[in-house]
């Protein structure tokens, strides 16, 4: 068990419920979700793309082969804008692409072996690591929780917003 207070802990003492519940909704609602997509952009910077292509990329690399097809309903991007994104990936050595051999309309897209945002994410992951030391297990635990059950939200809000989009 951690006998340091942690910044939580300190906060959970200081603020009552309604004001800590309004706070954190602007920490993750918005501050953390704008420093993301901040160092997002300086990654793809580093390596000469643009924040959609790191982020095509990223999805690669989590997931593997994927088809052009797969890949825009994965993004919400049009077919044609993956198209593009995939020209642009290509030309900058980060993936390739290969036909279906029994299919040969079906195209795949997988990642290089070209070292590119990965080790610029090996250094946030150290600065998460570093940063996750302070929490004691039971803490951790809940943390997890609740980024797994906020990315299962986020995923739902998008479907939602998508859909709205595309009822015009």
């Amino acid at each position: 068990m951690s006998t340091t207070p942690t910044p939580s802990d300190t906060a959970a003492r200081a603020l009552d419920r309604t004001t800590l519940l309004a706070s954190l909704s602007q920490d993750m609602g918005r501050d953390l979700s704008t420093a993301m997509v901040m160092y997002v952009d300086a990654v793809a910077d580093q390596i000469g793309i643009n924040v959609t292509d790191l982020n095509c990329l990223d999805l690669l690399g989590r997931e593997g082969r994927l088809t052009a097809g797969r890949m825009a309903e994965l993004t919400g991007l049009t077919t044609g804008a993956i198209t593009a994104v995939i020209d642009r990936l290509e030309a900058a050595g980060y993936a390739t692409r290969s036909r279906d051999d029994d299919d040969r309309r079906r195209v795949y897209v997988e990642p290089t072996t070209k070292e590119g945002a990965g080790i610029l994410y090996a250094d946030l992951c150290q600065a998460w690591t570093s940063l996750l030391d302070r929490y004691d297990d039971r803490e951790l635990v809940v943390l997890h929780e609740f980024l797994a059950s906020s990315i299962t939200m986020l995923e739902l809000e998008t479907t939602k917003l998508r859909a709205l989009n595309a009822a015009g």
